[in-house]
């Protein structure tokens, strides 16, 4: 890996530079950002997924459930091209996997789909002009967009710090951006984060922001896709897991923690599960006795596979997702004053 790494380097540097004349331009005035009328809050990162934007903007709309919000994201995978209007009905052919866990799980929350953010938030503002504060999924790097307040994340085990431009790392804007953020959230941190590990880290992203949050990842309790599943996950003696997301190491270890796993079915990020796939998840199921095993999925995934379950047993395919959230710990009040002191 190290070796092709290397190999691909001169492209990095070939990429980075676009990024610097790109952000050159943006900076000069040359290229114009717009300043949204709504008040905009951007969940994102410079890096590739897998950063945990989905939990973020999950609690800050907990957060602000008293006021009228909207999210607008890209929609990735989604077939769909024109400015899209998710619901509880949609799918992720039409809205794209994450937009609609989000309109599933929050149904006063208007969710707008669309690759051109202003063509995006002018719809907003045209059809849901009672919206208060619009939350922006992944729009860090969208610099024709500048929301109000900026929050970047990046993982406790690949920072941004450490990472290379694409294609040789995952590294998709300039590291000086960071400065733009008006605060840094390292995420996915372990139970057992020392203070001097902490340390090191606030000390390495200092220079890009005053303000370094720290969380980790919550898992809840394992529910049924389908709520006519009235068996528990707790009463099948083996688990399988089916993951099409970034970093699908952290679901796994946990999952190993807590369940009898004896498979892992392992697809690349927002991977469009198929028929075929569910016909050789249910021979995986029948090669044991009635009943012994399950699946368990992310949230995300399942949002991918609702739509291969129309006409299916959920009794034949017993599969199970498991929510995620996050705990800010001893930074709890200063991320909600952080977001609150901005609305309000």
């Amino acid at each position: 890996m190290k070796n092709i790494r290397r190999l691909l380097l001169p492209f990095s540097f070939l990429y980075g530079g676009v990024l610097w004349l790109r952000n050159i331009l943006y900076n000069t005035g040359v290229l114009r950002s717009v300043s949204p009328e709504i008040k905009t809050i951007c969940i994102g990162n410079i890096s590739l997924g897998g950063t945990g934007k989905t939990p973020h903007i999950e609690y800050i709309l907990h957060l602000l459930e008293h006021k009228k919000t909207a999210v607008l994201s890209r929609g990735y995978g989604r077939k769909t091209t024109d400015t899209y209007v998710v619901t509880q009905k949609s799918n992720t052919l039409e809205a794209g996997d994450e937009p609609l866990q989000i309109a599933r799980k929050f149904h006063n929350t208007k969710v707008v789909v669309d690759g051109n953010r202003l063509r995006g938030m002018a719809f907003i503002k045209k059809h849901f002009p009672e919206t208060e504060i619009v939350l922006l999924d992944d729009a860090f790097q969208h610099r024709k967009l500048k929301a109000g307040l900026n929050i970047l994340l990046t993982t406790f085990d690949q920072p941004f710090t450490s990472d290379y431009y694409l294609p040789a790392g995952n590294l998709r804007d300039h590291k000086i951006r960071a400065k733009q953020a008006d605060a840094i959230v390292v995420t996915k941190c372990p139970e057992d984060l020392s203070d001097s590990k902490r340390k090191a880290i606030k000390n390495k992203l200092s220079k890009y922001s005053q303000q370094i949050l720290f969380d980790k990842i919550e898992y809840k309790k394992p529910l049924p896709v389908f709520s006519s599943l009235q068996k528990p996950i707790t009463d099948y003696k083996k688990v399988f897991l089916i993951t099409g997301i970034a970093k699908p190491q952290f679901f796994y270890q946990k999952a190993e923690k807590s369940f009898n796993v004896v498979k892992h079915y392992n697809f690349r990020d927002h991977y469009q599960f198929t028929p075929s796939d569910l016909e050789r998840f249910r021979n995986f199921i029948g090669s044991f006795a009635p009943g012994e095993i399950c699946a368990l999925t992310t949230e995300k995934d399942a949002m991918r596979m609702l739509h291969l379950f129309k006409y299916s047993d959920p009794d034949v395919m017993p599969l199970f997702y498991w929510e995620i959230g996050i705990n800010m710990g001893v930074y709890k009040t200063e991320f909600d004053n952080l977001i609150l002191n901005y609305v309000e």
